[in-house]
C-alpha cells in the first residue's frame, strides 16, 4: 500500500492504513507490544520477509488508558516511538486479530466519549484562536470529561 501524503504547510505526516498497526481503539494484554510473532502477515514472512530486519519487535508509541490489567489503546503509530516520525520499520504489519481483547460496552463508550473530546478541544481552540469563546463550549467539555472519567475502572478492579 503507497503511504497517502497530506497537502499541508506544518510536516507531512506520511500515513498508511498499517501505520497504527491496527491497534487504534483496540484492547491488549497490558504487556502487549507490536512486533513480527503478532503480526497477520507471521506466517508469510517466514518464507519471504517483508523487510530486512525480521523477525522484530517494533518502535511504539500509543495514546492508553490502563483498564485493570489491560491497556486500551486510543491511538497507536508502530513503527516509531512518536506520533507521526519517520517509520522506522514495515509498512505492512497489522496486528493479528486473535491478539485483541473483546470491548466490552463501558470501553466502545470511552473511546466515543474520547473522539467526542477532541472534537470540542479542536473546537474550544479555534474559538480562543478567533476570538469568538463560547463559555457553553467549556462547560460541555467539562461535561464530556466527567462521563468519560466515570467510566475509568477503580484500581485494583477488574
Amino acid at each position: 500500500m503507497e503511504p497517502v501524503l497530506r497537502e499541508t504547510k506544518e510536516p507531512v505526516l506520511r500515513e498508511t492504513k498499517e501505520s497504527s498497526g491496527g491497534l487504534n481503539g483496540a484492547l491488549v494484554n497490558y504487556g502487549f507490544w507490536p512486533a513480527c510473532a503478532n503480526c497477520t502477515h507471521v506466517e508469510e514472512c517466514k518464507v519471504k520477509p517483508r523487510h530486512e530486519a525480521f523477525p522484530h519487535n517494533w518502535h511504539w508509541a500509543r495514546e492508553f488508558r490502563e483498564w485493570g490489567e489491560n491497556a486500551l489503546i486510543i491511538k497507536s503509530w508502530v513503527g516509531s516511538s512518536t506520533f507521526g516520525a519517520e517509520h522506522t520499520g514495515c509498512y505492512e504489519y497489522l496486528v493479528d486479530p486473535s491478539k485483541l481483547l473483546p470491548l466490552d460496552y463501558e470501553q466502545k463508550a470511552y473511546l466515543e466519549l474520547s473522539a467526542k473530546i477532541k472534537e470540542w478541544e479542536a473546537r474550544c481552540e479555534a474559538a480562543e484562536r478567533t476570538g469568538s469563546y463560547q463559555q457553553e463550549w467549556y462547560d460541555r467539555l467539562d461535561q464530556l470529561y466527567g462521563q468519560r472519567d466515570a467510566l475509568i475502572p477503580k484500581r485494583g478492579a477488574r
